[in-house]
C-alpha cells in the first residue's frame, strides 16, 4: 500500500500532467503543497476508512488464505478508487496534443503509479 508520500508524489506527477498551466501556477503561487496535502489526506482518509472496516468483513471467512486475500484485494481497491478520485477532481487542460477528456480508470491510476514506482526503484 501507498504511504502518505507516495500518494503525495503520485497525484503531484498526475496534476503536472493533467494541468501543466495549473501545476506551474499553484508552484509560483506557493499554494501547490497545501493543494496536494489536502488532496493526499483525502484520499488516505478514504483508503483509511475502508481498511478500518476489513476485519468486520473477514468474520466469515474461515480459511485463513482466503482471509489475506480478501484483505488485499480490499485494501488494494480501496486505494485504487482513492487515487482515481483524487485525479478526478483536479483539473483538466486541453493540450495540443490531447484533447481534455475523461480517462480510463487504467490511465488515471497506471501511469501514474508505474511512473512513480519505478523513479523510486521499487519496478
Amino acid at each position: 500500500m501507498m504511504n502518505y508520500q507516495q500518494m503525495w508524489r503520485t497525484l503531484e506527477l498526475a496534476l503536472e500532467d493533467r494541468a501543466p498551466t495549473a501545476y506551474k501556477e499553484m508552484k509560483c503561487q506557493r499554494q501547490l503543497a497545501t493543494y496536494l496535502d489536502s488532496l493526499t489526506g483525502e484520499a488516505m482518509d478514504s483508503i483509511s476508512t475502508v481498511t478500518d472496516q476489513i476485519p468486520d468483513n473477514l468474520m466469515g471467512i474461515n480459511d485463513p488464505m482466503k482471509r489475506v486475500q480478501h484483505a488485499e484485494m480490499v485494501r488494494k481497491t480501496a486505494e485504487e478508487v482513492a487515487l482515481s478520485q483524487a485525479i478526478e477532481a483536479m483539473p483538466l487542460e486541453a493540450t495540443e496534443d490531447e484533447p481534455a477528456e475523461p480517462m480510463s480508470l487504467y490511465d488515471l491510476t497506471g501511469d501514474y503509479l508505474d511512473e512513480y514506482l519505478k523513479k523510486v526503484g521499487l519496478r
